[in-house]
């Protein structure tokens, strides 16, 4: 009698926290291994669908005395991006920001003011958005086919946004890091700097992406915790 409605609350919620993200981003969850021991509950899991590239490599060992531990492979963070359906799209920059807004935070947030709204971008028609994991940090791509802001018309350049990870007790985000770099021939000063005006303010520098939820600090069964390892690698 008293685990019925405790299971009920649980699936909502897993429903809400995990099935409905994963949903918005066009992927699931398919469990690949799980497996308990004395001391450990062990879990694999594939996020992809059957379009869908999956990791091969081993996972990175956690330590083996830590309470929980968790791996992303850099493939399930690309099929996820590729839920953003940006691939082939022309959108102005305020569309473009409503619609990230709504993929990641499940509502339309209003616009920075200087954001230049009309500016208009059309992303490559494969891999438009993507990320890499290399040294210690995670490099965010986007690829665009042209962009148009007033009189310029700037064709064929990569977006490169750098985010470091910070960790500070239970709480961990990523941080926004560096200068954003442009890729593709002959750019010069003046449409580098056109580039600087959109997407600085759409990525902005210090910008923060929260990983743990910071209500864990606020949870007295958490007190004593701290996240111990983070390890970003090829």
């Amino acid at each position: 009698a008293e685990t019925e409605p405790k299971l009920a609350s649980f699936e909502s919620r897993f429903r809400e926290h995990v099935l409905e993200p994963m949903g918005r981003f066009a992927i699931v969850a398919e469990p690949v291994d799980m497996s308990t021991t004395e001391d450990r509950v062990q879990a694999r899991l594939r996020l992809a669908t059957e379009q869908h590239l999956g990791a091969h490599t081993p996972r990175p060992s956690a330590p083996s005395d830590s309470l929980a531990s968790f791996q992303l492979h850099e493939s399930a963070f690309n099929n996820a991006l590729r839920g953003l359906d940006l691939d082939g799209k022309r959108l102005t920059v305020a569309e473009l920001h409503q619609a990230l807004s709504e993929k990641i935070r499940r509502h339309a947030e209003a616009p920075p003011a200087d954001l230049p709204k009309a500016a208009k971008v059309e992303f490559a028609k494969n891999d438009a958005v993507r990320i890499i994991c290399h040294g210690d940090r995670i490099e965010l791509i986007m690829n665009i086919v042209e962009l148009r802001h007033g009189r310029d018309n700037i064709r064929g350049v990569g977006v490169h946004a750098f985010f470091r990870p910070v960790v500070d007790g239970l709480e961990l985000k990523l941080v926004r890091d560096g200068s954003l770099q442009f890729s593709g021939p002959h750019l010069r000063t003046g449409p580098r700097m056109v580039l600087h005006s959109v997407f600085g303010k759409m990525l902005p520098k210090d910008q923060e992406l929260p990983v743990l939820a910071a209500k864990l600090n606020e949870d007295p069964r958490f007190a004593g915790l701290m996240v111990t390892q983070l390890v970003i690698d090829d």
